[in-house]
């Protein structure tokens, strides 16, 4: 992106003139033609019609690309933003199908561990079956803490680009 301030310094170059020459025709000091090479300042709209006079040109070089930039750079980041909650959204759903498994798997391994066999023969070894419980019960936990996390970050992220929304119109 182009500033005004590379703007006002490379037509000054090109014209031949010095800050001082500018600073006269514009009726400003040095440090400010300085000030506004740098950016450090933005010079105002009377002083952008004077630098249009001075040097030929239409005052929508100096305003118009500033707008065009700010919307590339905002339809940039929307885009990046969209992004983001695809991905987001893509986890969410990854995750919850991990849940809705593990949470499946977790109630049967409980049903078999802990219902009593009444049959002939103890066909179950309990340390196995606990331990599956176990391990089935921590991933459903762990699944669902994860879950919860990522719809946070959805939640914030739609916030955030509603704001966003909110700004730019």
């Amino acid at each position: 992106m182009i500033t005004i301030g590379e703007k006002i310094k490379s037509l000054r170059k090109a014209k031949g003139k010095s800050q001082e020459d500018l600073a006269l025709y514009i009726g400003v000091s040095r440090q400010t033609i300085n000030k506004w090479e740098t950016n450090k300042v933005q010079p105002n709209t009377d002083n952008i019609m004077m630098l249009c006079s001075v040097f030929e040109i239409s005052s929508d070089y100096f305003l118009v690309q500033e707008t065009k930039d700010l919307e590339i750079e905002v339809a940039a980041s929307t885009d990046s933003t969209r992004n983001k909650r695809k991905v987001l959204i893509i986890c969410a759903v990854v995750v919850g199908l991990i849940f809705l498994i593990s949470t499946f798997i977790c109630i049967v391994f409980g049903f078999v561990t802990f219902s009593s066999n009444v049959g002939d023969r103890v066909v179950k070894s309990n340390n196995i079956e606990i331990t599956g419980f176990i391990l089935t019960l921590t991933a459903a936990i762990i699944t669902l803490i994860a879950e919860i996390v990522i719809l946070i970050f959805i939640l914030r992220n739609r916030q955030k680009s509603t704001k966003v929304d909110i700004n730019v119109n």
